[in-house]
């Protein structure tokens, strides 16, 4: 089975390996428009800046990892619903090659690289309930409209209509390698940069000088043997009657590293991934990688989580009668913190009667007890409104009274 980025840029191999002459924006428009550092970008070979690569898996996997189940809302209530059909589409097998989280990260992936996420919403012929769901790479599919409403062309298949197709976009329906190339373009560069720097062994390039008269064929031995001898990293000699004149490399091209830095934060910044999650950081605490995680959980991952749930619940869930069902993520793992707080926070949870004992045991994944009580809220039975602080303090005062006489 091809990995996730084979599936999404088959194409974009293919055009690369085609030799084209022509017209220039022609060919902007199939590999990526040139920057003012000379390279071109693309979503495929912006995957070789070791930042992108690292910030388009962190989203995808990380939304890819969390339970999207149907809940049901009735009468002011929520729970989740058990056995429902489009709880096995959605979360464990949408086709017969796929499973959910492969299909989500790539849904993800190609939302992140190329501005759009697509699948086809396949039904079953006799029911019209959904059967599965089929991942479309993006160069695939044109949008258009037809009388008004969006329509999809994709290339294979045909016209398919907006209620039979997903598609999650990334913020604006455009990747940040559409709408920050030149930023790319620099970490390409800085990144080819370091590669022939490196290739050299990090020996600055320079000459080989002589007062001798040489023929043509005497430069090309001597510029052949010298090639030969930096083909490894031991101590070069300078053959007889030359003398090697070092183009010196200056502060600024021994900076590339730093330059390479300050294009990996930026990119990270473009994706919304902290720094500290994708190793820019060498220093760390506990404090610090929690506040990162949940800035990431916040304002990342939690609208591309809602551009889901709402695309899902529009396209796969019909309404029956009173009761609404909606598709939602299960973000509880993401915001579990360390074992001190998660106490804390059921322990008030329970007090308050938010949650009963077994569905916080439920939470932490442990087994329910098997007694009445813990499925019973419980509540401080010395929190009460104010209306009845009166009537309470009187309760209090009469029962003293008695304690008093006996």
């Amino acid at each position: 089975m091809p990995n996730i980025f084979q599936r999404l840029f088959t194409k974009s191999a293919e055009r690369r390996s085609q030799v084209y002459t022509g017209d220039a924006g022609f060919l902007a428009g199939l590999m990526g428009r040139p920057t003012a550092s000379g390279t071109l970008v693309d979503e495929s070979n912006a995957l070789s800046i070791t930042s992108v690569y690292s910030c388009v898996t962190k989203i995808a996997q990380s939304i890819a990892g969390l339970p999207l189940n149907i809940y049901s809302e009735f009468d002011g209530r929520t729970s989740k619903v058990e056995g429902h059909p489009l709880n096995f589409v959605v979360g464990v097998k949408p086709d017969e090659d796929t499973t959910a989280f492969e299909f989500w990260e790539t849904i993800f992936a190609s939302a992140l690289l190329t501005g759009t996420g697509y699948a086809i919403i396949r039904r079953d012929s006799m029911s019209g309930n959904v059967s599965a769901l089929n991942f479309v790479p993006s160069h695939r599919v044109t949008r258009k409209r037809f009388e008004g409403s969006p329509v999809y062309e994709v290339k294979d298949i045909g016209t398919i209509m907006s209620d039979d197709i997903i598609r999650i976009t990334a913020p604006f329906g455009k990747s940040p390698i559409a709408l920050h190339r030149e930023t790319l373009g620099l970490a390409v560069a800085a990144q080819e940069y370091g590669q022939e720097f490196f290739g050299n062994s990090g020996t600055p390039v320079g000459v080989l000088t002589t007062e001798q008269p040489l023929t043509q064929e005497q430069m090309s031995v001597v510029a052949s043997s010298w090639a030969e001898a930096g083909a490894t990293l031991g101590t070069k000699v300078i053959p007889f009657g030359f003398k090697y004149q070092k183009i010196s490399a200056s502060p600024e091209d021994m900076q590339f590293i730093e330059t390479r830095n300050l294009q990996d934060r930026k990119i990270a910044e473009l994706y919304g991934v902290p720094a500290l999650l994708i190793g820019l950081e060498s220093s760390s605490t506990f404090s610090n990688m929690e506040t990162a995680e949940l800035y990431f959980l916040k304002y990342t991952l939690m609208p591309m989580m809602r551009r889901v749930e709402q695309e899902l619940n529009l396209k796969l869930i019909v309404p029956i009668g009173g009761e609404s069902l909606l598709f939602r993520y299960d973000v509880n793992d993401i915001m579990r913190g360390d074992t001190k707080q998660r106490s804390q926070f059921y322990h008030t949870l329970i007090q308050d009667g938010v949650l009963t004992i077994n569905e916080t045991r439920a939470r932490e994944g442990l087994n329910k007890f098997n007694i009445p009580e813990a499925d019973v809220p419980r509540v401080q039975v010395n929190s009460i409104s104010l209306d009845r602080f009166g009537e309470y303090s009187e309760k209090i005062s009469n029962q003293n009274e008695r304690i008093s006489i006996k």
